[in-house]
């Protein structure tokens, strides 16, 4: 049994000359961020889910809302903002009823000018966007699908047929690098670190730096348009892997991982021999197919060869 997110097979579209690096080295490429086709993907244009200040007058209300349900503040996580959150969060509760509406009403209608220092604020927000961005250079990804007859994916991918699909079994028994791909999610709306002023509130309050970042970065990594839903995307996510020399990084995989190759309809005789050959050095017991189109519809048949 998978007790995994990643599904028992993988599927990887690449042109031939990707296929004969991964058949010859033994190892998959984890590409940049910016290196993808979509320039738009795990790229953050804004921080905040709203305008600035429209943000903050919202992150008020968000805060008095959970100060008024929040029963225990002493097991709130450490962060830099436990201190001062328990000491307002304690004053609010321990004030009469008609002291906390009167100071929930002073500050929903204090001018948010007053409270924060949005040019400030502004200047946070756009290091922060930079540090996210110039950090992603350095990171890696995998991108495979559970796919392999999808025609747009053959085009774009597979060299217009000219190219492969390899099929990858991670082997949970090694502890696969593979095992670690996540599903990818679809969205109509761009991610940014805080959609609404209610989830900036919850990381603030109720996660720990780390569980906070973490669930950043997977928003970030794992989201992507729903133009792209097609596609049926994992990602395997590595940090800091690529080094400023490089443009990738590769992982290893275990000869037993490859399991099946399939060869695209216009793959020549000569490339189908030579990479046949390879994939068997790599795994005696790979299964290598062919693809033909199909008589009446748009559609692939795959002909196991060897």
């Amino acid at each position: 049994m998978n007790m995994y997110e990643c599904p028992d097979r993988i599927y990887k579209y690449m042109p031939f000359d990707g296929l004969y690096k991964t058949l010859t080295n033994g190892t998959f490429r984890l590409s940049r961020p910016s290196d993808f086709n979509d320039p738009l993907d795990m790229y953050l244009q804004a921080a905040y889910g709203k305008d600035q200040k429209a943000f903050f007058e919202d992150m008020i209300k968000a805060f008095l809302s959970l100060f008024e349900h929040e029963n225990d503040l002493s097991s709130l996580p450490d962060s830099p903002y436990r201190a001062a959150i328990t000491f307002i969060g304690t004053d609010l509760k321990n004030a009469s009823p008609d002291q906390r509406a009167h100071l929930y009403e002073q500050m929903l209608h204090t001018p948010i000018e007053k409270m924060y220092d949005l040019k400030k604020l502004e200047q946070t927000e756009q290091e922060v966007l930079s540090f996210v961005r110039r950090s992603f250079e350095f990171d890696g990804v995998f991108c495979s699908t559970t796919d392999f007859k999808s025609l747009l994916m053959w085009a774009h991918y597979a060299d217009k047929h000219y190219g492969a699909v390899i099929e990858f079994t991670p082997s949970q028994e090694k502890h696969s690098a593979f095992l670690a791909s996540k599903k990818v999610k679809y969205s109509n709306e761009r991610s940014v670190l805080y959609a609404t002023a209610r989830e900036f509130v919850l990381h603030v309050v109720t996660m720990s730096e780390n569980e906070s970042a973490k669930a950043i970065l997977d928003k970030l990594i794992y989201t992507k348009s729903s133009d792209w839903k097609y596609e049926q995307e994992y990602r395997l996510y590595v940090p800091f892997c690529i080094k400023p020399s490089r443009d990738f990084a590769t992982l290893e995989y275990h000869p037993e991982e490859l399991t099946s190759v399939f060869f695209g309809c216009r793959m020549s005789q000569q490339n189908t021999e030579m990479a046949m050959a390879l994939a068997k050095a790599v795994n005696p017991l790979v299964a290598i197919y062919k693809a033909c189109p199909t008589p009446r519809d748009f559609g692939l048949n795959f002909e196991i060869i060897s």
